[in-house]
This record gives C-alpha cells, sequence and structure tokens, in this order.
C-alpha cells in the first residue's frame, strides 16, 4: 500500500510518521503538517537528507517550535529529518544501502531503501507542493557562510528572498542528477532550491537565527506570513565554482588565523598546521584575495582535507539593479530605513568585491587590506563571524 500524507485541520500541526519498507527493513519518516487558519500555499520545507548535517536540522526544528499557526495563511509540509537512520548513525548516506539520498531522486517504489524514501518524498509531497525549500549544511568538518543556491536564473527572487549576502548559482557536470531541489524543479516546474547554512555538526546560534530569518522571510515573500522581509542593503549573485578549499599538505593540528566571513589578501596567513609528532609545520595562505567562505572546524587533518576555502575578489562582469516585480507592495527592513524591495540590489558578479563598481587592482588590494586589518564586514554587509 502506497503511504499516503497526513492531514491538519486549520490552525493545528500534526506530527506523524509514514512507514518506508524494503523487505524486513522498515523506518518510519517523519512528515509533519502545519495548516494556517486561512487557505494558501502549499510549501515543502526538509532537512536532513544527509543525516550527519544536524545543523540545518536543528534548524527547521527551532522554525517549527517558534511558528506562530494563527498567523500562517496556507499549509507546510515538514520532513524535519528525511534521512532518519543516518540521522541515527551520524552518517551522510543511508546506512541501509550506502547511497547518498540526494542522489537518489526521483526515487524508485520498487528499488532500494533510499530510492523508496525519495519516491515518496518527491511524488507525494514535493509534487503538492507550490515551492519548496531544502535545508542543507557543510556537514562533517566544517562551517559554511550562509547562503542560497540556485540553479535556474528564474529562482533568483526566491533565493534572494532568503537574504543572505550571497546566492550562488549551482552548476552540475554532465549527466549529474538525482538532487532534490534540481530534479522537483524540473518536473514539476515550480520554485524549488535549497540553502547552506552552517555545519560542522555544531549548532552555531547566530546562524541559526540568519536561517531562522531566512525562512521566515520565505513565508512572507510568499504572502504565507504577514510582516517585512528582513534583507541586506546588497547581494551578491554569483557563478557556480569549483572547490575553492586549500587542502592540508600534511597531517597535524590545524590553528585557524582567520574568521568565517572575513576579508583576506593574497599571501595572508590563513592557518597553521603542526605535526606533534615529527615537528612538520605548514602554513596555509591566501592564494587571491576574497572572502573566507568555509573553515575547517576540527582540530586535526590528514594530507589532502580542506582546511580553509576563499571566495576571490573579482571585477563585475554587470552591475545591475533587480527589477522585483511582484503582484503585491513588499517591504524590507534595514538599519534607520524602511525600503521596498524594489529597491534591495542584485549585483550579478564572477567574483566578489568589497565595492560595488568596477575596481582598479590597487584600490581592490587596498580594500581588502583595509577590510581585514579592521575585521570588517564582507564586501562591506558580511558580519564576520567567529565559529
Amino acid at each position: 500500500m502506497k503511504p499516503r500524507t497526513p492531514k491538519s485541520r486549520p490552525g493545528e500541526l500534526v506530527r506523524s510518521t509514514v512507514r518506508i519498507s524494503r523487505g524486513a527493513r522498515q523506518v518510519d519518516l517523519p512528515v509533519w503538517v502545519a495548516s494556517g487558519r486561512q487557505p494558501g500555499p502549499t510549501a515543502l520545507l526538509s532537512a536532513g537528507i544527509h543525516g550527519d548535517e544536524v545543523h540545518a536540522i536543528a534548524l527547521l526544528h527551532r522554525f517549527v517550535q517558534e511558528l506562530d499557526l494563527k498567523q500562517l495563511t496556507g499549509r507546510l509540509l515538514i520532513v524535519p529529518v528525511a534521512n532518519v537512520s543516518g540521522f541515527h548513525a551520524g552518517s551522510r548516506t543511508v546506512p541501509e544501502d550506502g547511497r547518498d539520498l540526494n542522489r537518489c531522486f526521483p526515487g524508485d517504489p520498487k528499488g532500494r531503501l533510499s530510492e523508496r524514501f525519495a519516491y515518496y518524498i518527491f511524488t507525494e509531497l514535493a509534487a503538492a507542493a507550490d515551492w519548496g525549500v531544502d535545508l542543507h549544511d557543510s556537514g562533517r568538518g566544517s562551517v559554511l557562510l550562509p547562503h542560497a543556491r540556485v540553479h535556474d536564473p528564474e529562482l533568483l527572487d526566491i533565493g534572494a528572498a532568503f537574504g543572505t549576502e550571497i546566492i550562488m548559482k549551482t552548476t552540475l557536470p554532465p549527466g549529474y542528477h538525482g538532487i532534490l531541489s534540481i530534479e522537483a524543479r524540473k518536473r514539476y516546474r515550480r520554485p524549488f532550491f535549497h540553502v547552506e547554512v552552517g555545519g560542522g555538526t555544531v549548532l552555531w546560534e547566530h546562524l541559526i537565527e540568519k536561517g531562522l530569518t531566512g525562512l521566515r522571510n520565505l513565508l512572507v515573500f510568499k504572502g504565507m506570513l504577514p510582516g517585512k522581509l528582513v534583507l541586506p542593503r546588497h547581494q551578491f549573485f554569483l557563478p557556480g565554482r569549483d572547490n575553492l578549499a586549500i587542502p592540508a599538505p600534511i597531517e597535524g593540528l590545524v590553528i585557524q588565523h582567520v574568521a568565517l566571513g572575513q576579508a583576506v589578501v593574497k599571501g595572508q596567513l590563513l592557518a597553521t598546521i603542526e605535526n606533534p609528532l615529527s615537528e612538520e609545520r605548514a602554513a596555509i595562505r591566501a592564494r587571491t584575495n576574497g572572502i573566507v567562505h568555509d573553515l575547517n572546524v576540527r582540530a586535526k587533518v590528514n594530507p589532502g582535507e580542506d582546511v580553509v576555502g576563499v571566495i576571490p575578489f573579482g571585477a563585475f562582469t554587470k552591475r545591475k539593479t533587480k527589477p522585483w516585480r511582484n503582484s503585491m507592495e513588499r517591504r524590507t527592513n534595514h538599519p534607520g530605513k524602511t525600503v521596498g524591495i524594489r529597491d534591495s540590489e542584485i549585483f550579478s558578479a564572477d567574483g566578489l568585491c568589497w565595492i560595488c563598481h568596477r575596481p582598479r587592482k590597487d584600490l581592490a588590494k587596498q580594500g581588502a587590506k583595509h577590510a581585514s586589518r579592521q575585521g570588517d564586514r564582507m564586501s562591506l554587509h558580511q558580519p564576520v563571524v567567529r565559529p
């Protein structure tokens, strides 16, 4: 018998489970349904597709705890932990078959257990949603600067509404498939995307607050909650990038010298690795001017493991004020001023630049040094946050 989505009455939150089985193996998938008092859109909120991404799981759990159903319009389909057995085992993959659940969509009702999980989420939940966001973090080992990831230019509006300074385009190699947000977007032609906030199997309170603001923003943007969007004055839409992390050349203990979101200059010392057995020592230095995008939070690394990642500064390929065309006027909060969302500027860039116009080389370097020295805000907008 095909599992069915639980139902809730207006103004009610129902916490239920759906049994997914293959032979003798059975896993109860938590599926929660929150219904507002007034009818409206249906949204899918999911987390824990990778079982070791506990920051994303905690973020969604906190959001549900703080949700006021009296103010909600429409319905939320919530999957608080999509990879239940992976969460129990602290594993990225589904332990029963070793598959990455986020490479299994749209799934198979007669396939492996991971494919059956994917099939239910895809055909019962994503199919019923008008839009959806899948919450992720960097998993074990590192913490990420919060950002939205979109794979379709038409998703820029909703990606920007999440409210991070960075919106990154997801680029995949040919033949790459199976990701929930991408497959749901292709199949159902509705706004599905995912976000990255935090990581390292650590709960970062300031990053959880950033994520909570983002989720509230999305519901306000979709008319499901009252209120104002909280957005940065400037946001940067970046093309997809290869892995920018600098690997460890030796085994040893890591001493980080920079903070997440800090501006750095080429040649600046980012981290030091010391081997207490051999007394070998290695310095990790920035290869370019840029912003610290991810940091290894483990005390000990092996050769080849990522230590620190830097998004390079670069010149803008185009400066453009994004025209926000919405059916209703929405407003955003900024310190000392309330502006229309149409005034929130989106810059399409081939890199990050700390100034909002095409820089001269000397100014870019001088500005990066100043930002690094002062512990300034990323691109003058992103707070430096220390793990």
